[in-house]
């Protein structure tokens, strides 16, 4: 991995506690799907690293005690294990009780190891090249316990893991600053060319 010399990788397996994939089609069907109950995390909530869920994709307290093996807790990573390769949030405080879906993976790590850092690991460019190269299927890409459990990974101590984190934060925040202010920047550019066009149309040039 890039920054990472080979002798430092490990395979992901070593440094978690359980690897789980969602619940089977059979346990969770869409039909037990309710509007407002405990959010359910499938592939496509998984955004930029982050959680984003649908009110609409949830269960009911009854069903969600039945998922109590798929319950996500605070420091677990979720992963998207079909379609798009690399998709990967860290689990805080305000997603910990929420239940892993079907489409996704959960990797539940040792207490020394930090999700939010290695969630950035596993939606690398490299990562995402291992998961492609070793994924299944021909129309969509599907990743099992067999295929993830041996995702290199490097193996670093915690403080490491943190100046990483908080150093990536940083320059992340910059971007974002540079990001708003481009489209900042474009809106005035859009309206100004408006009005423009509305002048042209009015015969005001």
């Amino acid at each position: 991995f890039t920054g990472f010399t080979q002798k430092g990788l490990v395979e992901i397996s070593e440094i978690v506690e359980d690897i789980r994939i969602g619940p089977f089609g059979t346990m969770l069907h869409k039909a037990d799907y309710v509007s407002g109950g405990v959010p359910v995390i499938n592939p496509q909530h998984i955004k930029k690293l982050s959680i984003i869920p649908s009110e609409k994709v949830t269960v009911s307290q009854e069903k969600y005690v039945e998922l109590a093996p798929y319950q996500l807790k605070e420091n677990d990573i979720i992963m998207g294990r079909r379609g798009e390769m690399g998709r990967a949030a860290a689990i805080t405080k305000v997603e910990a009780g929420w239940i892993c879906g079907t489409g996704s993976i959960l990797f539940r790590l040792k207490p020394e190891y930090d999700a939010t850092f290695y969630s950035q690991i596993l939606s690398s460019p490299d990562a995402v090249h291992y998961l492609e190269d070793h994924a299944t299927g021909t129309t969509m890409k599907n990743l099992n316990e067999s295929i993830v459990k041996h995702i290199p990974v490097p193996k670093v101590t915690r403080q490491m893991q943190e100046e990483i984190v908080s150093k990536s934060e940083e320059k992340t925040s910059i971007c974002d600053s540079i990001e708003q202010t481009i489209d900042a920047s474009l809106q005035q550019a859009e309206a100004l060319r408006q009005s423009i066009l509305k002048q042209a149309f009015e015969g005001g040039l």
